[in-house]
């Protein structure tokens, strides 16, 4: 997904003679934010003593996802 998003918004961007260095940081950080948000979300859990069940591997494939 990293490489998707980074690639398509560069290559549009290239494409319409817009490429900038905001364009690329902000691709990159498209790509990032989900994955700090499932990252923090579950230490979060972790720290607060939840148990990991089946739902909480499951939905980071449906946050990265949508």
């Amino acid at each position: 997904m990293f490489a998707f998003v980074c690639i398509t918004v560069c290559g549009s961007s290239l494409y319409f003679n817009r490429l900038r260095w905001s364009t690329i940081v902000v691709a990159v950080s498209c790509a990032i934010v989900p994955v700090l948000a499932i990252i923090t979300t579950l230490g979060l859990s972790s720290l607060i003593g939840n148990r990991t069940n089946s739902l909480m591997l499951i939905m980071p494939f449906l946050i990265m996802g949508i």
